[in-house]
């Protein structure tokens, strides 16, 4: 049998681990001890848009809980949520001053990584192109 698929999907999942790994170092280097990675990787991904948590579920956030580690971010200050005014049922959720400063951490962070991809010649467009097309197959 030909593993070559399997190895490569447990590739991926290594990558992601060691992902959420360089975020968690990357925190505590900064003596941040209040977010975890999952919640760094929310503070990405609602960036300095508002978001709509749903969305973010299911759009971007790789995870569960979300809506634990929503109330845990907006307890320490690092986002707002507000409910939606045309759906009550909708949680809105946007980066507080706080937030942003971490997202402007996290950026850097991850355009240090980048420039070490580059550096190595690795297109990471081309990368993510083809895993986007892969999404298809699951």
């Amino acid at each position: 049998m030909d593993n070559s698929f399997y190895d490569f999907t447990v590739n991926i999942n290594k990558l992601n681990k060691l992902f959420l790994e360089t975020i968690d170092l990357e925190l505590k280097t900064k003596e941040i001890y209040d977010v975890t990675p999952m919640q760094a990787l929310l503070i990405l991904n609602i960036a300095c848009d508002k978001k709509n948590i749903n969305n973010l579920q299911s759009d971007y956030y790789i995870g569960k809980n979300t809506s634990y580690n929503t109330n845990n971010l907006a307890k320490r200050g690092y986002i707002t949520r507000t409910i939606g005014k045309e759906d009550k049922r909708c949680v809105i959720v946007s980066l507080t001053d706080k937030g942003k400063e971490l997202y402007d951490f996290l950026s850097r962070v991850l355009m240090s990584r980048l420039k070490v991809l580059q550096e190595r010649e690795i297109d990471v467009m081309y990368i993510n192109t083809i895993l986007s097309e892969l999404q298809i197959i699951f």
